[in-house]
């Protein structure tokens, strides 16, 4: 089965979210850049990748290249766990544990490649999760 992209709105309601639990709702930031980025990702999407895989890469381009200042990183935690969910999956992690991978992911201590194996490693099908 081909994995299921997070929408862009999706992404940007994330943010807003974000932004307004943490009072930074005020500040402006380059929604073209998330464009952009978002196009790179459903180009990849239409590639044959696995859902760690085209996760991984979601929540790499937020935590690292999004264009939300220091809001990328939590963004990126939400939409990682939104698409896993968004595709039938359920993602289980503690709190601790998806702020400790998604700070050194924004701080270049994990590759995509390590994401993905974290993702995987933290999503089960909704069939056994019950």
């Amino acid at each position: 089965m081909t994995p299921r992209l997070l929408p862009r709105e999706a992404i940007e309601a994330i943010f807003r979210n974000q932004a307004s639990r943490f009072g930074t709702a005020s500040q402006s930031y380059e929604w073209q850049a998330l464009a952009d980025l978002y196009d790179r990702l459903a180009d990849l999407s239409l590639t044959e990748i696995n859902l760690s895989s085209l996760t991984a890469h979601v929540g790499h381009a937020i935590a690292v290249d999004g264009p939300f200042g220091n809001l990328n990183r939590g963004t990126a935690a939400v939409a990682v766990e939104a698409m896993v969910e968004l595709n039938g999956m359920v993602f289980s992690a503690a709190n601790a544990e998806i702020t400790m991978a998604f700070v050194d992911l924004g701080a270049g201590r994990m590759s995509i490649e390590g994401l993905a194996e974290w993702v995987d490693a933290h999503m089960t099908s909704s069939e056994n999760a019950a």
